[in-house]
């Protein structure tokens, strides 16, 4: 909250005068905007998971073919969405990178160390997820408790 007020104070003021009016509502559009697609992007994604995840062992596998067949920007957002989703837990982009070269860069590489004790691993098809290590994904009909 006071970052907010120090920005409406000492910076819009600085990029109004060095960028000249209308600075503010660009900025309050391209907000608006950017929450209208981030809504459509989640709808998108719950659905998606769907169809490209299975239920694993203390956790949740998502299939690497379909992660390797989307662009960058969303095989990362559906990374993101499935741990906070499944686990709680909000992972940096670092982390989430991390993920995404079991996909995009696999040659082998040992499980990722996330937080609370979530593992992610390659195994076969799937990047598994889990919060005990297994790599043991469960029959899609298997409903595991939420």
């Amino acid at each position: 909250a006071y970052a907010r007020v120090r920005v409406r104070e000492r910076v819009l003021p600085v990029l109004e005068a060095e960028l000249g009016p209308g600075v503010a509502e660009a900025l309050a559009r391209t907000a608006e905007q950017l929450r209208e697609d981030e809504r459509a992007f989640a709808e998108q994604i719950d659905e998606f998971i769907e169809e490209i995840c299975e239920p694993a062992e203390a956790g949740i596998a998502i299939s690497a073919a379909a992660l390797a067949a989307n662009p960058a920007a969303l095989r990362q957002r559906i990374i993101r969405h499935v741990v906070d989703s499944e686990f709680g837990v909000s992972l940096s982009r670092a982390q989430t990178l991390e993920v995404a070269r079991l996909v995009t860069d696999w040659h082998g590489q040992g499980p990722i160390d996330l937080p609370r004790g979530i593992r992610a691993t390659r195994a076969g098809g799937h990047v598994v997820l889990s919060t005990t290590g297994s790599t043991d994904v469960l029959p899609h009909d298997h409903r595991h408790p939420a």
